[in-house]
């Protein structure tokens, strides 16, 4: 008796299994349909999410990606730089008066974004240098992988050990480009790239990629008129280089030596002794004025060199 009940209701349950089964079986295409439908939404939602995000939003997930700092997203980031900010006021209130303590706190909060602007900066100025070999090896890489930017991207982040900045930021390109197909999210990817180095041949690239990403446009050709204009500029930039360092040693060298010769001059031969020039140099306003001109016009010259030397390489 008992075995039967159990062979009844095995055969009842397998009897609705087949059932479901056929249910799911015709009802397949139309949860297939469904399941495309929630996806389509919820990737809309997610870019419709993404567009919203300020200026601002944009500009700080850039930079901190940039400078990897994982250790904050970009409201974290102002949150912090906030607190910091209250900090900072709290104390000033203690200690300053009113202007102060609003200086000081204004101080604290941008802080935290100086401090990044400036490693953004060295990071400019060395990334920009690997442009020519970063070029090179992309279209080697291109043309090896038949023209496809993603197998492109993957194989040159393995063969840039010397170039670490366009490393980092093709790696993070690649897996924004992997995440994605709304042209929009391209475009921020690809432009990650130029933020990092911020040059027109940085600018240049990030384009194609864009395009190739995008339409899957055929980039070979632009890709190789950046190394061309690269090639040219690196002649350009020697030849700059060399200016600028005849006119630093002229500076770093003349400027000093005209300047005691002048003293040596003044007190052999119009018999002044130095300490009288001492006196009329330093104890005189206009000995004074004359000699902090003469050394800040100096440092200024110095200043203005070391920007046109150590300017980033662009073409």
């Amino acid at each position: 008796m008992n075995k039967s009940i159990f062979v009844s209701i095995g055969i009842v349950s397998l009897l609705y299994a087949f059932l479901i089964g056929g249910y799911l079986i015709l009802l397949y295409p139309a949860i297939q349909r469904l399941k495309g439908i929630f996806i389509v939404k919820k990737r809309l939602r997610m870019s419709e999410q993404k567009q919203n995000k300020s200026a601002v939003y944009k500009h700080l997930d850039q930079l901190l990606v940039t400078t990897r700092l994982k250790a904050f997203n970009p409201y974290s980031f102002l949150i912090f730089s906030i607190l910091l900010s209250i900090v900072l006021l709290y104390l000033g209130i203690q200690n300053f008066s009113g202007m102060v303590v609003l200086l000081l706190s204004i101080f604290g909060g941008v802080l935290p974004y100086g401090l990044l602007r400036i490693r953004l900066e060295g990071m400019r100025h060395k990334g920009s240098f690997e442009g020519e070999k970063v070029i090179s090896e992309f279209l080697r890489q291109y043309r090896i992988c038949n023209y496809n930017v993603h197998e492109t991207l993957e194989q040159i982040i393995g063969h840039l050990e010397h170039s670490k900045i366009s490393q980092r930021l093709f790696f993070q390109i690649l897996i924004r480009l992997r995440n994605t197909g709304n042209p929009e999210l391209i475009r921020e990817a690809c432009d990650l790239y130029y933020f990092g180095i911020h040059t027109n041949w940085s600018r240049m690239l990030a384009t194609n990629l864009r395009m190739a990403s995008e339409k899957g446009v055929n980039i070979s050709l632009a890709v190789e008129d950046i190394l061309i204009q690269l090639r040219d500029a690196r002649s350009a930039s020697e030849e700059r280089r060399r200016m600028n360092s005849e006119a630093t040693r002229m500076t770093v060298f003349m400027v000093p030596i005209l300047y005691v010769s002048t003293i040596f001059l003044s007190c052999r031969y119009m018999d002044l002794p130095f300490s009288n020039f001492c006196v009329n140099q330093f104890n005189t306003s206009q000995g004074l004025l004359f000699f902090l001109f003469i050394w800040f016009s100096f440092l200024f010259n110095l200043l203005v060199l070391d920007f046109f030397n150590h300017h980033r390489f662009d073409c």
